[in-house]
Protein backbone atom coordinates (compact mmCIF):
# COMPACT_ATOMS: atom_id res chain seq x y z
CA UNK A 1 0.00 0.00 0.00
CA UNK A 2 1.32 3.26 -0.85
CA UNK A 3 1.89 6.25 1.86
CA UNK A 4 -0.86 8.63 1.52
CA UNK A 5 0.22 12.00 0.01
CA UNK A 6 -0.68 15.12 2.28
CA UNK A 7 -0.82 18.61 0.68
CA UNK A 8 0.08 21.60 2.90
CA UNK A 9 0.74 25.40 2.72
CA UNK A 10 4.09 25.21 3.81
CA UNK A 11 5.24 28.97 4.32
CA UNK A 12 3.10 29.38 7.63
CA UNK A 13 2.47 25.78 8.79
CA UNK A 14 5.50 23.93 10.01
CA UNK A 15 4.47 23.44 13.46
CA UNK A 16 1.10 21.68 11.61
CA UNK A 17 3.03 19.65 9.51
CA UNK A 18 5.07 18.28 11.77
CA UNK A 19 2.22 17.77 14.03
CA UNK A 20 0.76 15.25 11.71
CA UNK A 21 4.57 13.58 10.51
CA UNK A 22 4.09 12.07 14.25
CA UNK A 23 0.50 11.08 13.67
CA UNK A 24 1.14 9.73 9.92
CA UNK A 25 5.02 9.02 9.79
CA UNK A 26 4.66 7.35 6.38
CA UNK A 27 3.08 10.23 4.65
CA UNK A 28 4.78 12.25 2.09
CA UNK A 29 4.04 15.65 3.03
CA UNK A 30 3.86 18.17 -0.16
CA UNK A 31 4.15 22.02 0.14
CA UNK A 32 1.98 24.44 -1.95
CA UNK A 33 2.33 27.99 -2.37
CA UNK A 34 -1.68 28.82 -1.45
CA UNK A 35 -4.17 27.16 1.08
CA UNK A 36 -6.38 27.31 -2.32
CA UNK A 37 -3.90 24.51 -4.37
CA UNK A 38 -3.80 22.50 -1.28
CA UNK A 39 -8.10 22.80 -1.26
CA UNK A 40 -7.44 22.21 -5.38
CA UNK A 41 -5.89 19.55 -5.02
CA UNK A 42 -7.65 17.06 -2.58
CA UNK A 43 -11.09 18.56 -4.33
CA UNK A 44 -9.42 16.94 -7.65
CA UNK A 45 -7.61 13.74 -6.13
CA UNK A 46 -4.03 15.32 -6.84
CA UNK A 47 -3.33 14.55 -2.47
CA UNK A 48 -5.04 11.95 -0.26
CA UNK A 49 -5.31 14.64 2.29
CA UNK A 50 -4.60 18.25 3.10
CA UNK A 51 -3.59 19.86 6.02
CA UNK A 52 -4.25 23.06 6.99
CA UNK A 53 -4.54 26.44 9.91
CA UNK A 54 -7.90 27.14 10.97
CA UNK A 55 -7.30 29.40 13.12
CA UNK A 56 -4.39 30.70 15.52
CA UNK A 57 -3.77 32.77 18.50
CA UNK A 58 -1.96 35.34 17.00
CA UNK A 59 -4.33 36.05 14.07
CA UNK A 60 -7.20 34.90 14.35
CA UNK A 61 -9.70 32.89 12.35
CA UNK A 62 -8.24 32.77 9.09
CA UNK A 63 -11.92 33.53 7.10
CA UNK A 64 -10.74 32.55 3.66
CA UNK A 65 -10.26 28.97 5.00
CA UNK A 66 -14.06 28.85 5.65
CA UNK A 67 -14.96 30.15 2.10
CA UNK A 68 -12.62 27.00 0.72
CA UNK A 69 -14.47 24.46 2.29
CA UNK A 70 -17.53 25.49 0.90
CA UNK A 71 -16.25 26.08 -2.81
CA UNK A 72 -14.50 22.41 -2.45
CA UNK A 73 -17.25 21.09 -0.43
CA UNK A 74 -14.26 19.67 1.41
CA UNK A 75 -14.76 18.47 5.70
CA UNK A 76 -12.33 18.34 8.72
CA UNK A 77 -11.20 14.97 8.95
CA UNK A 78 -9.00 15.65 12.28
CA UNK A 79 -7.77 18.14 14.66
CA UNK A 80 -5.13 19.04 17.10
CA UNK A 81 -4.03 21.73 18.93
CA UNK A 82 -0.30 22.56 19.18
CA UNK A 83 1.07 24.87 21.73
CA UNK A 84 3.69 27.33 19.77
CA UNK A 85 6.74 28.88 21.37
CA UNK A 86 8.19 31.47 19.63
CA UNK A 87 12.02 32.26 19.87
CA UNK A 88 14.24 35.41 19.23
CA UNK A 89 17.19 34.28 17.83
CA UNK A 90 20.38 36.49 16.71
CA UNK A 91 24.21 36.39 15.60
CA UNK A 92 26.79 36.92 18.80
CA UNK A 93 27.51 40.73 19.30
CA UNK A 94 24.03 41.90 18.03
CA UNK A 95 22.05 43.73 20.83
CA UNK A 96 18.28 44.08 20.97
CA UNK A 97 18.62 47.99 19.49
CA UNK A 98 20.11 46.42 15.69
Amino acid sequence: MASPTFDCHLNRQWATVFSYSSLFPDAEIVGKDTFGKVFQDVSEGKSDKGIIMIENSLAGSTLNIYDLFLKYDLHVELETFLKIEHCLQALPGVSMED
